[in-house]
């Protein structure tokens, strides 16, 4: 629904390092069954075997290229810590909602250990590469000053909405907030939108070309604190209220610092493939099996 305003750079590690099973391997040849077909058992060690056929090289190309970033940030001390990729997935999940987390997942072919992995090395790559970059208030301020448009305010709108299958339900919610139904209580009892639906409704804040036209159309049009009528989008039919209001102005250096700062660092830093490439450059790496000694790191 909502274009959110997630940093998708964390996926520059699928595409440098792919995104199939590399975390197999780490799950070692413990004994134990994994399934039962009638009275034939899967056991683990045949199933490890048979993934290592599957994708054997492609998984141990990532396993080298984790462990290579990982000890080069870790030699440098720039390791990601394990709560900040706790709170960087977490970040990600709520920004998704946990469908649109689902969805993510499946679009990369990742489950979420594999995912760890590849947010693990973007995220000590980053840690690198921004590191090199001299920082100070006098270049950040210059920095705004060249570029002010882009940290200017637009027009935005908070607002909250109920998700229902058909233009019936949404009058349905309306007549019920008209009767003195609480919103966020609707929300969280009917509405269908799961990254949504457990804050009331809330979508934050959002300005224009981020949601569904429709949508954002009769949003932008609903007076602060009033109801629309039902809206229909590709996912349904919403009840929209809108909650607050910000109108375009300019930005002052000190509410957008942080902005400021991770612009100019995106800007100025080494790309992540930079990063990367000097570090395979500076590894020495040894494939014992010899099934796998002509493999590429590319």
């Amino acid at each position: 629904m909502k274009s959110h305003r997630l940093i998708i750079a964390v996926i520059i590690a699928v595409a440098l390092v792919g995104s199939t099973v590399a975390w197999y391997v780490g799950q070692g040849g413990a004994a134990g069954t994994v399934a039962t077909i009638n009275d034939r058992e899967i056991g683990q060690d045949e199933f490890l075997e048979n993934l290592e056929a599957m994708y054997g090289e492609e998984a141990l190309r990532t396993l080298i290229l984790y462990e290579m970033v990982m000890s080069a940030a870790e030699d440098e001390g720039m390791a990601p810590a394990e709560e900040d990729l706790d709170a960087e997935l977490d970040l990600i999940r709520n920004q998704l909602g946990e469908q649109g987390y689902a969805q993510f997942l499946a679009q990369y072919g990742m489950n979420e250990m594999a995912f760890r992995y590849n947010l693990a090395i973007s995220m000590a790559l980053d840690n690198i590469r921004f590191a090199e970059v001299d920082v100070s208030e006098e270049r950040l301020y210059d920095y705004f000053d060249d570029n002010r448009e882009r940290f200017d305010f637009h027009d935005e709108i908070r607002a909250s909405h109920i998700l229902v299958p058909d233009e019936a339900s949404a009058w349905h919610m309306i007549d019920l907030l008209e009767e003195g139904g609480d919103f966020a209580d609707l929300a969280r009892m009917h509405s269908q939108d799961p990254g949504t639906a457990e804050d009331g409704g809330d979508l934050g804040y959002f300005g224009y070309n981020e949601m569904d036209p429709s949508f954002e159309e009769a949003a932008f049009a609903t007076p602060v604190g009033e109801i629309s009528d039902p809206v229909e989008s590709y996912a349904g039919f919403h009840v929209i209220k809108v909650t607050d209001r910000q109108e375009a102005r300019q930005a002052e250096f000190d509410e957008v610092r942080d902005r400021v700062e991770e612009s100019y660092k995106q800007e100025i830093a080494r790309s992540g493939q930079e990063v990367l490439d000097e570090i395979r450059s500076e590894s020495q790496v040894n494939i014992l099996k010899p099934e796998y000694s002509g493999m590429r790191l590319q």
